[in-house]
């Protein structure tokens, strides 16, 4: 609490008061000293069993070599704690090759060592796709948690140490109440305070700043370790994840070194909750738009959405393939009588960060087209029979009016996967007419394509709704690493929708330290004062590059010698005419399908693209 000028005086003037008229025996009385101030350590140590996702003998050693020995070091100093963040799938890993481990972490966390953070079901890349993904991934991760008999805290940290503005809006109806946030927020924002508060929708949240401040009147802190829990004793893919004598000892060091200088080891819970009583009110975070560690290497999500750095990456389709996997999941989801269909776990596996960014393996730019392929097959085999079902329900009387007795037609069903009422309905009639290519030219003035030959189509899918089809190719046969930049002229202060939080949409400040990079899950972001765009993340899914100094919304990905052609899809939207985001989350969060069964045959389903769903009139204008 602050106090006044005039106050202060008044407190002056009664302490010389009280020493004038005090007893000369109480005057000569030595103040008592003052309370320590307290010295308090942590550490986050991040486990990720997927470190080269989809390699069994990595995820055995990082659980079974490196894991094992730091909760040894735990076991053997009971004056130590730590954090350990991990993802549910590794745990359900743990518990099922290695039960004596799973013991071993119950017992160090029953005695008060450990405090368990999950924050997804997967190390996925929770900031590319969209919400009802991580509320899935929450979901499965609970009761995973349930499964193996471990409790996690309210804290949330996530997998690059990912930072998305939109978990404010999620994560306090999963019982999270802080986030521990990547020093990183420091790229866009001059951040000094160790322990913010983040507000968006109506919502808030507080957010433990991992490079903050240090040193309070009333609070020492200081990590002990911070990193990916397997470079506490190993050099991780380096020597395969076995645990290395000296890195271990070095590691150890620096515990042993805070605790000589008096720190006491304390959770993360129980450092924020200090610098909470500290501080009375934390600062307000100011918009920090999404990021992850290391933004000075990664500039954002451009490293898992558009750069290669190895030959067997190519970002954009990877990143898409989970789309095309979701739409198939999401369909399950509208037949599922709890909810959630087939399809998620494998679904969430595919998402994960390193089938692309830091230099993949092939075994990981391999493994989600895999796991997509896995999340499709479960949600097909499940779905025929829900089809029928919700065939008859249309055809009973009492639901629908209509006498269906006999053998009917083909059957043809709209079926929308965003959750509401009449999600199945009949198709009746024939769907509006062809929609019509128009020039290149009726695009905004300022639309380009860079680095390579490039094949341009615009369609007009209705008055104010235009496709925009890109395929690139490489500049020369055979000449190693390409690049494709599609830009839009920007005209007015962007505005895109969060991640985590497709339903709003916010300016992006213009006052950032670096031009911004955005993930864009539903792929909308407003580029003119009556203009937005909005990209098929189905089709490919890479980042958008605000270039403030030539006032454009790039989007950029490079390529290796091995693709040979890549397609892009846009719409640009008139925005007068559309809501863009109900446009956008119509088409990349909340996809449509036509089901069709012929008499004597199964039944068939297809998404609808963007010019169906104007064909079939999901996509209206505005009243």
């Amino acid at each position: 609490m602050r106090t006044s000028r005039s106050t202060f005086v008044l407190l002056l003037a009664a302490v010389a008061l009280a020493a004038v008229t005090a007893p000369v025996g109480a005057q000569e009385k030595e103040a008592p000293p003052a309370a320590p101030r307290p010295k308090l350590a942590v550490a986050l140590f991040h486990w990720n069993v997927q470190y080269i996702a989809g390699d069994r003998k990595s995820e055995d050693a990082i659980l079974n070599d490196s894991l094992r020995g730091a909760l040894e070091f735990l076991d053997a100093n009971p004056e130590f704690k730590a954090d350990f963040e991990i993802q549910a799938w590794g745990l359900e890993a743990m518990a099922e090759r290695f039960p004596d481990l799973l013991a071993l972490w119950k017992k160090l966390a029953e005695r008060g060592q450990i405090e368990l953070i999950v924050g997804h079901y997967s190390d996925q890349l929770f900031y590319a796709y969209p919400r009802r993904d991580m509320e899935r991934s929450l979901e499965l991760s609970a009761r995973v948690l349930a499964r193996v008999g471990l409790s996690r805290s309210a804290l949330f940290s996530g997998q690059e140490m990912q930072w998305a503005p939109g978990l404010v809006t999620l994560l306090p109806d999963h019982g999270y109440r802080a986030i521990v946030a990547t020093s990183a927020l420091g790229y866009y924002r001059d951040l000094p305070e160790a322990l913010y508060t983040f507000a968006l929708d109506g919502q808030e949240m507080e957010v433990l700043n991992a490079g903050g401040r240090k040193d309070y009147p009333f609070l020492e802190w200081a990590w002990a370790f911070y990193d990916d829990g397997e470079t506490f004793n190993t050099f991780t893919t380096v020597n395969k994840f076995k645990r290395v004598a000296g890195v271990e000892a070095k590691s150890i060091a620096r515990f042993r070194d805070l605790a000589g200088k008096g720190f006491r080891f304390v959770h993360i819970s129980e450092l924020t909750a200090a610098l909470r009583a500290g501080l009375g009110a934390p600062a307000r975070l100011p918009y920090v738009p999404e990021a992850n560690w290391h933004m000075d290497k990664s500039i954002g999500p451009y490293t898992w959405m558009g750069k290669a750095l190895m030959p067997t990456e190519e970002d954009g389709r990877v990143r898409a393939l989970p789309f095309q996997a979701r739409a198939e999941v999401l369909l399950g989801d509208v037949f599922a009588s709890h909810g959630a269909g087939p399809g998620w776990g494998p679904l969430l596996l595919s998402e994960v960060s390193d089938s692309s960014g830091w230099r993949p393996f092939p075994v990981e730019t391999e493994y989600t087209p895999a796991r997509a392929a896995e999340a499709v097959a479960q949600a097909g085999a499940f779905l025929p029979e829900r089809l029928d079902a919700a065939a008859e329900i249309l055809d009973d009387p009492e639901t629908t009016g209509v006498d269906a007795a006999g053998e009917r037609g083909p059957r043809r069903l709209l079926v929308r996967t965003r959750p509401g009422k009449g999600r199945v309905t009949e198709i009746a009639g024939r769907p509006l007419g062809a929609v019509k290519e128009v020039p290149a030219a009726r695009l905004s003035a300022g639309f380009t394509v860079e680095g390579c030959p490039a094949d341009v189509r615009v369609t007009m899918l209705l008055p104010g709704l235009h496709q925009v089809d890109v395929s690139v190719t490489p500049p020369e046969a055979g000449k190693g690493k390409w690049e494709a930049a599609i830009s839009f002229p920007l005209t007015a202060r962007p505005a895109y929708s969060p991640s985590l939080a497709e339903h709003l949409s916010v300016e992006v400040p213009g006052d950032l330290s670096h031009d911004p990079v955005l993930p864009l899950t539903n792929g909308y972001i407003r580029v003119g004062e009556h203009v937005a765009v909005i990209k098929d993340c189905s089709v490919r899914h890479v980042a958008a590059h605000w270039e403030r100094n030539r006032d454009r919304i790039v989007f950029r990905e490079e390529f290796t010698a091995r693709t040979r052609e890549a397609a892009f899809r846009f719409l640009e939207v008139d925005t007068r005419r559309f809501d863009p985001v109900e446009v956008a989350n119509a088409i990349n969060v909340w996809p449509t399908f036509a089901a069709r069964r012929d008499p004597g045959q199964g039944w068939r389903w297809t998404r609808l693209s963007p010019e169906s769903l104007a064909r079939f009139g999901v996509v209206t204008a505005r009243e």
